[in-house]
């Protein structure tokens, strides 16, 4: 997986509408490690059709990167 790969702590979740929700932590260069791999593996189980970047604060409570329901 690439967030645990890049030492990423987070979570992916599918959202009712069909769009996938990622928050991300980590330092500045794995987040962009992140970002510019996901959109270059794209495959018949990912595509990215449109996203959006928005800082927010960091939580402390996240220990490792997940999947949420």
């Amino acid at each position: 997986m690439i967030a645990k790969s890049l030492g990423i702590v987070g979570y992916a979740k599918n959202l009712s509408n069909g769009n996938v929700e990622v928050e991300i932590e980590g330092d500045e260069y794995a987040l962009d490690e992140f970002h510019k791999k996901v959109l270059e593996e794209q495959d018949q189980f990912i595509h990215i059709e449109d996203y959006a970047l928005k800082q927010i604060p960091i939580r402390e409570d996240e220990p490792a990167f997940g999947v949420r329901f």
